[in-house]
C-alpha cells in the first residue's frame, strides 16, 4: 500500500508536473500567438502607413506634373508671343525706316527740285541780263558804227 500511495503520489506529481508543463506550453504558446498577432497588426498599420505615404507620394508627384504642365503651357505660349511680339516690332521698326527712307528720298527729290528750279531761274536771270547786255552793246556799236558812218 505504501508503494501504492507512492505511486499514486508520483502519478499526481508527474500529473502536476505535467498539467504544469502544459499549462507553460500553452501560456507559451499563447504569447507566441499574442506577439504574432501583435507583428501581423504592426505589419498592417506599417502596410497601412506606406500605402498612405505611397498615396501621398503620388498625388504630389501627380499635382506636380500638372502644376509643371500648366507651367510649360504658360511658358510655351510666353514664348510664342513673344516671337509675335518680336515679329510685329521687327515690321513695325521695318515700316517706321520705310517710311523714314521714304521721307528722305521725298527730300531729296525736292531738293533736287528745288535746285533744278533755282538753276533754271539763274539760267533765265543769265540769259535775260545776257540779252539786255547784248541788246544795249548791239545798239551801242549800232550807234557807234552809225556815228562813224556819218562822220565820215
Amino acid at each position: 500500500m505504501k508503494l501504492e500511495r507512492e505511486r499514486e503520489a508520483q502519478e499526481l506529481k508527474l500529473q502536476t508536473e505535467r498539467r504544469a508543463t502544459e499549462k507553460k506550453a500553452a501560456e507559451l504558446q499563447m504569447q507566441k500567438e499574442a506577439e504574432e498577432l501583435k507583428l501581423r497588426e504592426a505589419s498592417k498599420k506599417a502596410d497601412l502607413q506606406t500605402r498612405e505615404k505611397i498615396a501621398t507620394i503620388t498625388e504630389t508627384i501627380k499635382h506636380s506634373i500638372i502644376k509643371q504642365s500648366a507651367i510649360s503651357q504658360i511658358l510655351s505660349k510666353a514664348h510664342e508671343q513673344s516671337k509675335v511680339d518680336v515679329v510685329a516690332s521687327a515690321k513695325r521698326q521695318l515700316q517706321e525706316r520705310a517710311k523714314l527712307v521714304q521721307l528722305k528720298e521725298q527730300q531729296q527729290q525736292q531738293q533736287q527740285q528745288q535746285h533744278k528750279e533755282q538753276r533754271k531761274e539763274q539760267n533765265n536771270n543769265l540769259n535775260s541780263r545776257d540779252v539786255k547786255f547784248l541788246t544795249a552793246f548791239g545798239l551801242s556799236t549800232i550807234g557807234w558804227w552809225s556815228l562813224k558812218e556819218s562822220s565820215i
